[in-house]
């Protein structure tokens, strides 16, 4: 997106007119996936995976299906911007939703098109290269210094509903560190003081989970606009890829809880419904080592199977049966 914008500031004050009309952000967006197109063809390319969907133009979509290129539209923000997400849903060959109770909305907003592309559920997932046992040593060699350690750590933007979790708990004694952006947050909020840094890479997060004791798992429940202005509430039921990832990693992890969690993690990580409750696990766990041990390693057996190349398995055969079910011939 900032490559984009550049290129089209560049060309603007190059070779623009005084009359020309402002560079928009659907120029933007359209600029930052057009080499899609022209990548697909240098490599030949079977068929394309757009992963989010929410800033790729859905002009560039049709032009994909123009060029009789099957794409696969592998969702990552539902429940919270299921609305736009079924526009390049309606455009692709397939595409998928990370919350199960988003399958049945997003294939009524595509139906309501006058399109009937298939809509399935299809997980979040981790990195099998970064998200493994002993990462963080290999952090540390690549960077010549050890990554902080925390004795909870929270990882993620640090929404309203987020704020109202961690201000009604007790952090005294507590080394708890946040990480993400505090944009919604007050200057004078009392989880200033736990503030330690910005967005951080993924490298360094699941490093970071590693050397911690805890890491805590938090949702949110706002839609938000621009300037980071709420729009609107929604409650998921999916897990997110923080769990996965840390998980993966082999951290133990106390989390909020949501359905799919349960579903997929069973008793493997405690769950919390309030802040005492999750505040209650926490202390628990940071005077028991034992526990946080076995518990690491149940969460992380539970994930087996959820890491990305499995994800990536899973969008090839359905790509194949929708084909085959569309172009029997083809396929034949």
């Amino acid at each position: 997106i900032d490559a984009a914008q550049d290129w089209l500031k560049f060309a603007r004050e190059k070779y623009g007119k005084a009359d020309d009309p402002p560079i928009t952000e659907e120029d933007i967006i359209y600029q930052a996936g057009v080499r899609t197109i022209v990548k697909a063809l240098e490599v030949s390319a079977d068929a394309v995976v757009i992963v989010c969907g929410l800033l790729y133009h859905p002009m560039l979509l049709i032009l994909l299906e123009r060029m009789g290129m099957p794409v696969f539209t592998f969702g990552t923000e539902s429940p919270y911007d299921d609305e736009r997400f079924a526009v390049s849903a309606k455009l692709s060959t397939v595409a998928s939703v990370n919350d199960a109770a988003s399958v049945d909305i997003v294939k009524a907003m595509v139906a309501a098109g006058g399109e009937n592309t298939p809509i399935v559920h299809m997980p979040l997932g981790y990195n099998p290269s970064v998200h493994y046992p002993g990462f963080s040593d290999k952090v540390e060699g690549a960077y010549g210094e050890a990554p902080p350690a925390h004795d909870v750590v929270f990882v993620g933007n640090m929404y309203p509903s987020r704020e109202r979790w961690l201000t009604a708990m007790d952090w005294t004694g507590i080394d708890l560190g946040l990480y993400g952006v505090f944009e919604t947050v007050a200057a004078d909020s009392p989880l200033r003081k736990y503030e330690r840094g910005g967005i951080i890479r993924n490298v360094a997060t699941t490093a970071i989970y590693q050397r911690s004791k805890v890491v805590l798992n938090l949702f949110r429940s706002e839609q938000f606009g621009p300037d980071w202005s709420v729009i609107g509430q929604k409650t998921g039921t999916a897990v997110n890829p923080r769990l996965i990832e840390a998980a993966a990693a082999g951290a133990c992890i106390v989390s909020e809880w949501r359905p799919e969690v349960e579903e997929m993690f069973g008793d493997a990580i405690p769950l919390a419904t309030t802040a005492a409750e999750c505040e209650a696990h926490i202390r628990r766990l940071l005077g028991d080592p034992a526990e946080r041990t076995q518990r690491a390693a149940a969460a992380m057996a539970r994930v087996k199977g959820h890491s990305y190349t499995d994800r990536a398995r899973s969008i090839v055969q359905t790509l194949e049966r929708e084909i085959a079910r569309r172009y029997p011939a083809i396929a034949a």
